[in-house]
This record gives C-alpha cells, sequence and structure tokens, in this order.
C-alpha cells in the first residue's frame, strides 16, 4: 500500500546565526492533520514543539521524500520571531512516520501554475464534467504522482492539459481547500483535503493549448488577456492567482 502525506517544516535562526530546532536536534514542523491549512499548520507546530512564537516570512522550497511505500511531500517556510528554544548545527528532516489512514479520507498534493506569456497573457485550463467545479477556469497542474517531486507534477501536467512547454521561474505560495463531504467519482461523499503549492511559469513560445490526456479531469486551454480575466468563471485559488499583484 502506497501512502501520501503532506509535512511542513520552519527553518528560522536567531541574531548570533544559531538554528530554532526541535528537542530532537531537527527542522521543527511535521504532518499537516487533515483540514489545516500549510501556512497555519507550520506556525502552530513549530510553537508547540520549541516555545517560540514565530511568523511566516518567505516560502524557500518544496521537495518529495520517498521511504518504502511512505512517500511525504515537503514544504519549507523561512520563519521569524522571538525564539526561546535555539541550537547550533545543521538542521534535519525527523523521521516521517505515515500517518493513520482513515477511510475515505484523502490528503492530495498537488503543484500548479501561474503561468504567463511575453506578452503578459495568463494560461488557464477549464475543468470537465463530473469533477468538482466543473466549467470553472483554473491554474494548469493537478496532484503528483508517488515518486515524485513537485516540479516533475507539474511539468507532467502542463505538458498533459496544456501542450505548452513552460519554463518554472519561482515558487510563490502555499494554498488549500477542504471539503468534508465532497462527492468522489463514485457519488460516494468523502473527507477531501487538497494542499496546493503555486510555481510562477513562464511559455517563452506560447502556441494554441490542447489537452492531450484524454478523458481527465481538464476539457480545455487558453490563454487569455488580463482584461478578458474578470468576466471569466475562475476557481479560488485561480481568481486569487490572477488578481494578486505579487503574483504577477
Amino acid at each position: 500500500m502506497k501512502i501520501r502525506q503532506v509535512g511542513v517544516y520552519g527553518l528560522a535562526r536567531d541574531a548570533e546565526g544559531r538554528y530554532l530546532t526541535s528537542a530532537a536536534g531537527t527542522l521543527p514542523g511535521g504532518l499537516v492533520p487533515q483540514g489545516e491549512h500549510p501556512d497555519e499548520a507550520v506556525v502552530r507546530l513549530v510553537g508547540e514543539q520549541t516555545g517560540s512564537g514565530v511568523r511566516i516570512t518567505g516560502l524557500l522550497e518544496v521537495s518529495s521524500a520517498v521511504v518504502d511505500h511512505v512517500h511525504t511531500d515537503r514544504i519549507l517556510y523561512s520563519l521569524a520571531g522571538s525564539f526561546t528554544g535555539t541550537a547550533s548545527g545543521i538542521p534535519l528532516y525527523p523521521d516521517e512516520r505515515p500517518v493513520e489512514a482513515v477511510e475515505r479520507r484523502v490528503q492530495r498534493f498537488g503543484a500548479y501554475a501561474v503561468a504567463r506569456d511575453p506578452d503578459g497573457r495568463v494560461l488557464l485550463t477549464k475543468i470537465a464534467a463530473g469533477y468538482p467545479g466543473a466549467g470553472l477556469w483554473h491554474l494548469p497542474g493537478g496532484g503528483t504522482d508517488h515518486g515524485e517531486t513537485p516540479e516533475q507534477g507539474l511539468t507532467r501536467e502542463f505538458a498533459e492539459e496544456t501542450s505548452q512547454h513552460g519554463r518554472i521561474t519561482g515558487l510563490l505560495r502555499t494554498a488549500h481547500r477542504y471539503t468534508p463531504a465532497e462527492l468522489g467519482p463514485e457519488g460516494v461523499p468523502m473527507d477531501w483535503h487538497v494542499i496546493r503549492v503555486l510555481f510562477s511559469v513562464t511559455v517563452d513560445r506560447p502556441t494554441v493549448p490542447v489537452v492531450t490526456e484524454q478523458g481527465g479531469s481538464t476539457e480545455a486551454a487558453a490563454w487569455f488577456r488580463p482584461s478578458e480575466l474578470s468576466d471569466l468563471p475562475l476557481t479560488e485559488v485561480a481568481r486569487e492567482a490572477v488578481g494578486d499583484p505579487a503574483l504577477a
């Protein structure tokens, strides 16, 4: 049985350059509980483990690790705050034990693109009928496969959904969506939690987008000028992304 889970960790130093660590001498943080935003989880976990009040100052990297049958997607934040417990040395990730499986509980990790071409157009994908958000325009990307890094998963999904060749230029932010009674493919409710990382992507040589993966959750892809976005039916994460000047 393959297990997927998401971990969040914080990297912080005091005025003397010492790392903030857990009691075990590793990076403070841990696994994201079902339904909690990863940003909120890292602040809470670091506070509980170190007794320090911290705030997020940036998103450093996302990565993945597979040990035996357990795939852990990791989000590493930069933190600042009032540190009460510090230690020197190089921080390490803790031993990530798999969380207990719960029937019909799904936590999904996905990588998505805020993609633009040299003319400033935005690339979006339309969700197919039969999937949550059907008919809405969404950010290109999707869930990563077992053993994939976030960048690998995004590159694969981006090509399948849009037929474009994108260049990842930065890591933007995290997002999440929690629906305790989402309808699954069989029409049966499930406890559904999606954790997303958003990358900035540049398509240097845009072409007419074509969905190459048939029968999936994407039915169309298209380029839009910024002036066209206000009238589009967008998913929540897409509307926040294209409307945020910081992500432009």
